[in-house]
């Protein structure tokens, strides 16, 4: 209730509100109606690109098929239960695929229970769990993926409704295809791009789908240049028109 209270009164005697999300300006719009302005998530396109060397990462991983992969914190938010359990689906039919999380856990143990969960699916060697990476590694792991996930959040997790992932921006500026689970948001900017799956028995078929389309092809054009028109070079831009535009309002100068 107090952290309710602090936000909502920041929200209503800032200069500016910035949401980055279209149900967030709606949640500001209940406080105030003016000088809101919509600024995504974004990538670092220099950074996140498609078609670097794998060829270490493959070697030391041990991989010669297929990837499916994630990347950022696994925790409990996300249900990659059901994701195994697809994936199991999977191997019998592409049985070199393998899983590939790039990424740890924060707070609990979760990594664990899903290495748990593998075990008793007998899918344990097709598991591949990074740990924590360097961040300027992170587009070589994406671009060792085939397909990129992003997970269905728990069941009555609310921010679900306001997400926009920085790793679907990420996933599409390396030119990898992306499944993901239904996201308002997500839907809205690459909803022509991203097969979104709305059932846990979806996602078998998207991953099988997808493996045979591979990374060519008019969505993943469509996905590089969704995640161009996102950089962070153009979200800095938005943002510095809009506080030159209020600056200009208050009788200001731009220092």
């Amino acid at each position: 209730r107090t952290g309710k209270y602090l936000l909502d009164s920041n929200i209503n005697y800032a200069d500016v509100v910035l949401a980055v999300s279209n149900p967030m300006m709606e949640y500001v719009k209940k406080i105030r109606q003016d000088n809101i302005e919509l600024v995504t998530n974004g990538v670092d396109t220099d950074m996140f690109k498609p078609n670097l060397d794998t060829s270490a990462l493959k070697k030391k991983y041990n991989i010669a098929g297929p990837v499916i992969g994630f990347v950022g914190t696994i925790e409990k938010w996300f249900d990659f239960e059901c994701i195994f359990y697809a994936f199991k689906e999977l191997v019998k039919e592409v049985p070199e695929t393998k899983f590939l999380l790039v990424g740890d856990s924060i707070k609990t143990n979760y990594v664990e229970e899903l290495r748990r969960l593998c075990r008793e699916l007998s899918i344990e060697d097709k598991l591949i769990v990074t740990g924590l990476v360097p961040y300027r590694e992170v587009p070589a792991y994406i671009n060792l993926m085939d397909v990129a996930v992003m997970p269905p959040l728990k069941k009555g997790l609310l921010m679900g409704k306001f997400a926009l992932p920085n790793k679907v921006f990420q996933y599409m500026a390396c030119g990898v295809p992306v499944i993901s689970a239904s996201f308002p948001e997500i839907e809205r900017i690459a909803g022509d791009v991203v097969t979104v799956v709305k059932s846990d028995e979806e996602f078998v078929a998207s991953f099988q789908k997808l493996l045979r389309y591979g990374k060519k092809g008019e969505i993943i054009d469509r996905g590089l240049e969704i995640a161009r028109m996102n950089s962070w070079d153009s979200k800095a831009r938005k943002i510095e028109m809009v506080f030159e535009e209020k600056l200009k309002s208050l009788g200001l100068e731009k220092p």
